[in-house]
């Protein structure tokens, strides 16, 4: 239970994210089963590329812009274990972006990073009911506790989730809306 608090962020506290696949996945979690519930992502290990990313973001959401979710590959020589502080998250405004981001959007005010390691595994554990319900303050105990000890238990470090701290909480990611992450932030 103790890598719980690396694992899950809800009031703005850092995560610890170990890497040891090609790629970090960013992505909301409602948009993760949306594309669980209309691929068949689990079989596509080879094609995880660029384009194979490119063509789900075309194919299931054609009316969202391209940043709906963003995949980083990641030079050989940084696979690690690194610290992210979700202070690092920022809101896409008007201002000039920095080159070198990641960029996200949220409908859910949530954000998973997922390492490409555990892609495939994730795909078949994930169950965004059972994570609401899981994550539900008033629900933090039997078998509602039981499926975040089991992420816990079965990925670690690999997978982090991040729930926005809330509006006035002083982060920028506060709920919904369209967000980066400067790359010298992970």
């Amino acid at each position: 239970m103790n890598e719980l608090s690396n694992t899950f962020s809800r009031e703005g506290t850092p995560l610890q994210i170990r890497s040891e696949g090609e790629f970090l996945l960013f992505i909301d979690p409602i948009y993760f089963q949306i594309i669980l519930d209309n691929t068949y992502l689990p079989l596509a290990k080879p094609l995880f590329t660029e384009p194979f990313f490119f063509d789900i973001k075309k194919q299931i959401f054609p009316y969202a812009e391209e940043s709906i979710f963003s995949v980083h590959f990641i030079e050989p020589k940084s696979k690690t274990s690194f610290h992210f502080d979700p202070q690092h998250i920022k809101a896409r405004g008007e201002e000039p972006l920095p080159s070198s981001r990641i960029d996200f959007d949220s409908d859910s005010g949530q954000l998973l990073i997922i390492d490409g390691s555990k892609l495939i595994e994730f795909c078949g554990f994930f169950d965004w009911d059972a994570l609401v319900e899981a994550l539900h303050p008033l629900m933090l105990t039997g078998n509602h506790q039981a499926y975040l000890e089991e992420w816990t238990e079965r990925f670690g470090t690999y997978i982090g989730y991040i729930s926005a701290p809330g509006i006035e909480s002083g982060f920028e990611f506060e709920g919904s809306g369209s967000f980066y992450i400067p790359i010298e932030g992970i």
